[in-house]
């Protein structure tokens, strides 16, 4: 090669030629992909770890010409014949188009193909929205019996808590002289986290909840007494009937589900709705005394924006509402997010 003069040829090595070829190859393989990044210094919680273990049950029962990165849409219909949901698929490429996509930035992979083949899912719509009447909230909580679940609900119904943040509540969260209950905590499929929703990875949001007179009273009726003024910091407020955190899940399968659908059939409810529309219906009931719409958002960890749009702008929340109900005040936030 003469000086100056860049001959490919001369410099081109067909052993490394071979080795790249190799290599690129096996970044159009989704096993080699995730697996790759699996390895990678990444914080699972339990519900991710759980879907992780699912997602490579799926890698390891498709067939190899389902897994190249050119055949997503093979990938997609042999995923379905597994017996999975449109629902459960698309949670799990959730995961699976992260994966791809760390591959894309750093230039090992030209484009992920998984976004597109999510458009064709159709999760099962679930009915989240919607509210309890006074009179069927009092059916549901009579109908519990007396139990850690129906103390749960009641409170549920009470405050608008989501959930997982009043599972994991202790004794040592609620301040009785200040009147405000910490919610810092959320639980849900066995995972602990010390931050709320509103916390994201790296970023932890904590929030105070100002307790009234009956949510006050009711944590502080005399068989709760003791525990409740001496504070103990660890004790669960709402512990299972083992003393442990309450699997939400089983509740609402075994006992919440079979409940209302019996409450459905004997006309004393309306309609079934999921355990969610408890905090639909406590933000209703502080909507219809007249809280402020900033209030109820700090209260329940949302925002002013969100309360608005579901439950005041929409034309039919209201529509079986029988108390002559005055939305005026709240006139000025309906037309700032009505436009």
């Amino acid at each position: 090669m003469n000086a100056g003069i860049y001959n490919p040829v001369a410099c081109y090595d067909p052993k490394k030629a071979v080795e790249k070829a190799r290599l690129d190859e096996r970044y159009k393989s989704l096993v080699f992909l995730w697996f790759e990044w699996k390895k990678l210094d990444h914080e699972y919680s339990a519900a991710s770890l759980r879907v992780h273990k699912r997602i490579e049950t799926v890698l390891s029962t498709i067939h190899h010409e389902h897994l190249n990165l050119g055949n997503a849409h093979g990938f997609l219909e042999a995923y379905r014949m597994l017996g999975y949901s449109d629902g459960t698929v698309k949670r799990d490429l959730n995961d699976i188009v992260a994966c791809v996509n760390y591959w894309c930035k750093l230039g090992k992979v030209a484009h992920n193909p998984y976004p597109a083949i999510k458009s064709q899912l159709t999760p099962k719509k679930h009915n989240n929205k919607g509210r309890f009447t006074a009179n069927e909230r009092a059916i549901i909580i009579q109908s519990l019996g007396v139990n850690a679940y129906r103390d749960l609900v009641q409170f549920l119904f009470m405050t608008g808590l989501r959930p997982e943040e009043a599972i994991p509540l202790t004794w040592g969260d609620i301040n009785f002289k200040k009147g405000l209950m910490q919610i810092n905590k959320t639980y849900s499929k066995g995972d602990l986290r010390h931050n709320t929703k509103q916390g994201k990875k790296g970023k932890i949001v904590h929030r105070a909840y100002r307790l009234d007179k009956s949510q006050t009273d009711f944590l502080l009726r005399p068989s709760w007494e003791e525990s409740a003024l001496n504070e103990i910091d660890n004790a669960l407020v709402f512990p299972s009937p083992k003393g442990t955190y309450i699997n939400w899940g089983n509740f609402n399968k075994r006992i919440w589900k079979p409940l209302l659908t019996d409450l459905v059939a004997l006309n004393k409810i309306r309609k079934y709705l999921k355990p969610y529309c408890m905090r639909h219906t406590a933000i209703t009931n502080m909507i219809k005394r007249g809280d402020r719409i900033n209030v109820i958002a700090a209260q329940v960890g949302t925002s002013i924006e969100m309360i608005t749009k579901t439950y005041l702008i929409s034309n039919d929340w209201w529509i079986d509402d029988d108390t002559g109900l005055d939305l005026s005040s709240y006139s000025d936030y309906i037309s700032e997010y009505s436009k």
